[in-house]
């Protein structure tokens, strides 16, 4: 008998078994290097794994917040715990002004809204206490993130609803000095991920009117560097500089200043926002100015603060001579003033920043 003839044993035509353990380290080793190297699908990737992170925690958390289900408290919690797994993006968060955080009063933080990522901006900068966002109401809808931020204590508005959302916004007023509620509210209302602040909706300052409590504003520089959602990009190095504005009181003010106040509060966070790209040299590319924004841009480009600069705000050490100061002052007069400053603010470590 020839060796060609020569029967094969059966073990050698069957397939070698792949353990478990083999093909979670390959599939581990293929998304790293996909994921920290650039390549076609690295925007993909860091997007989904973004999402996938979110949507896992948001599962957790519905469990953990049954303890202590529709507790604004809940919030810092998961803050804490996104934070840490978002640092595999590894973007540089700098966050100017903590201090204005610590006061033991209610106030309605407001800051301008860019993209999706927010969240991983909102996180990280969390002022903590008992605060809530105000979200629309669609978001209740989406799967297990929604029943979390319900259980998270997150307060929604319907926005299609005139008549529903302001019944939202009085009992939020209430409930804000009665439970000493801090609320997170993105006034823009939508994502802008140009240079130019979307105009604000007047719900954030109309509930701070009435319920005659400070609005902090926190202005987060443009991601569009390492971000850009039509370019697909989503790289590595993102750098952020977050800068919270010192308490504007609206103590003795009447929602009749509503208008007012909402265009210069915007005004503010406009000039910051472009001082905020200066600084971490956004690319010019991304600088879109409407037309109609033009002339005031070019009066104000260097123009930072009115208000709160008139105050000098840098020789103040706490919130509560903060506060004093601003009850001393004409807010009417103060919306009216134009007077131009360059901008001081402090990181956290103290440090001035021009």
């Amino acid at each position: 008998m020839s060796s060609d003839s020569l029967p094969i044993p059966d073990d050698l035509v069957q397939p070698v078994p792949i353990s478990s353990t083999t093909f979670f380290l390959t599939a581990a080793l293929i998304w790293s290097t996909l994921f920290y190297t650039k390549n076609p699908l690295q925007y993909y990737l860091k997007y989904v794994t973004y999402a996938l992170i979110v949507i896992v925690v948001a599962t957790f958390t519905i469990f953990l917040c049954l303890l202590r289900p529709c507790d604004a408290r809940n919030v810092a919690v998961v803050a804490k715990v996104l934070s840490f797994f978002f640092q595999i993006f590894q973007i540089d968060i700098q966050l100017e002004n903590s201090k204005y955080f610590q006061s033991k009063e209610p106030f309605i933080l407001v800051c301008n809204h860019q993209s999706s990522l927010d969240f991983l901006t909102m996180m990280k900068v969390w002022p903590g206490g008992n605060c809530t966002p105000l979200a629309k109401k669609e978001l209740f809808y989406s799967g297990p993130f929604g029943l979390a931020i319900w259980l998270c204590g997150i307060t929604f508005i319907d926005r299609l609803n005139p008549q529903k959302a302001r019944g939202t916004i009085d009992k939020l007023a209430k409930k804000i000095n009665d439970e000493n509620l801090r609320v997170w509210i993105y006034p823009e209302g939508t994502r802008s991920p140009s240079t130019n602040l979307l105009p604000f909706k007047k719900g954030a300052f109309h509930l701070a009117i009435q319920a005659q409590i400070p609005i902090i504003c926190v202005v987060t520089s443009s991601y569009s560097n390492f971000y850009h959602k039509r370019e697909k990009k989503f790289d590595f190095g993102g750098k952020v500089k977050v800068r919270v504005l010192p308490p504007f009181n609206t103590t003795g003010m009447t929602l009749d200043s509503v208008a007012q106040l909402t265009k210069h509060l915007q005004d503010l966070m406009q000039r910051e926002f472009d001082l905020l790209n200066k600084e971490i040299g956004l690319d010019q590319k991304y600088y879109i100015k409407a037309k109609s924004n033009e002339e005031t841009n070019e009066k104000t480009h260097d123009v930072t603060r009115t208000f709160v600069q008139d105050l000098d705000y840098t020789q103040i050490s706490d919130v509560t001579q903060m506060n004093s100061l601003i009850s001393q002052t004409d807010l009417t007069s103060q919306l009216q003033n134009d007077s131009n400053n360059n901008s001081v603010t402090e990181d956290d470590t103290g440090k001035k920043v021009n």
